[in-house]
């Protein structure tokens, strides 16, 4: 009886040993699970926000070359447009590495086409016979781009991804609206300028009203968006076309506040995601 009850014992913490070590073998598991979905998380958007500076980076680049041409903010827009190409190719070079499916690998292919002939343009002296060329195809760049963020945006599969891209789209408008007015004052002959420039101006508006009405806004959130409210609205006193009262250099420095503040706002959405999967 007594070798049985201990038998009975030997057997009862072996059993016991053999559960903990499951136990400790599915916490394991799904410790790694945890931490290769949360990598996988922050490596998709590190992609996304690569893809979101080349984007700003295509309207901003072909601002400070009609910046240098009409000398306008020379010092910073040569600075810019240095910085500007160099970053757009080591992310171009970064997103090739990226295993996506093959519409996003066609993106990143058209994605190449349309920035090698605007790069050529762009490191020579400014001329002024090549701005419609130039903004058309920084238009084909952010058109491209944004196709390329929709896919990944569908890829990443979580909420706070429309609200990334829709602020760093934010972020974008205020340099496109920039580079058609610094057009329009160094004489650049683009037809629809002044079209495109006010339907510009009514979407950074519209898009700035949706993101501030945006129920995952924190408190923080709110306050940058007040903060970038209360600088549009002192924008829009320029923000016109009319040839005997253009003002390039305010529309040049507050419209670059604009959109660092509004790159603000995006880095606060992708953290706002990792929070949650934290």
């Amino acid at each position: 009886m007594c070798y049985y009850n201990r038998g009975v014992k030997i057997q009862s913490k072996t059993i016991k040993e053999k559960n903990m070590k499951k136990l400790s073998i599915i916490t394991v598991l799904l410790s790694v699970t945890f931490i290769s979905g949360y990598s996988q998380s922050k490596h998709l958007i590190h992609i996304m926000n690569s893809a979101s500076e080349l984007r700003e980076i295509s309207q901003e680049v072909v601002k400070d070359y009609f910046s240098l041409g009409a000398e306008v903010e020379h010092e910073m827009a040569r600075h810019e447009i240095d910085e500007g190409i160099a970053l757009f190719e080591d992310h171009l070079f970064e997103l090739e590495d990226y295993e996506g499916n093959d519409k996003i690998i066609t993106q990143l292919e058209n994605l190449q086409s349309i920035w090698m002939p605007m790069r050529l343009i762009l490191v020579r002296e400014p001329d002024i016979n090549s701005g419609p060329s130039l903004i058309t195809k920084s238009k084909e760049l952010m058109s491209t781009t944004d196709k390329l963020l929709v896919l990944l945006e569908e890829e990443m599969k979580f909420k706070e991804a429309v609200l990334v891209n829709l602020a760093s789209r934010e972020a974008v408008l205020p340099q496109t609206i920039a580079m058609l007015y610094i057009a329009k004052y160094w004489g650049v002959k683009y037809p629809n300028l002044e079209k495109e420039f006010k339907t510009t101006k009514d979407k950074f508006q519209d898009d700035l009203r949706k993101l501030l009405a945006a129920k995952e806004n924190t408190p923080a959130i709110i306050k940058q968006l007040k903060r970038i409210q209360s600088e549009w609205e002192f924008a829009k006193e320029s923000l016109h076309l009319n040839a005997k009262d253009l003002n390039p250099s305010i529309i040049f420095v507050t419209t670059h506040q604009i959109m660092k503040r509004m790159d603000k706002v995006s880095q606060k959405y992708h953290d706002l995601h990792l929070a949650k999967h934290d």
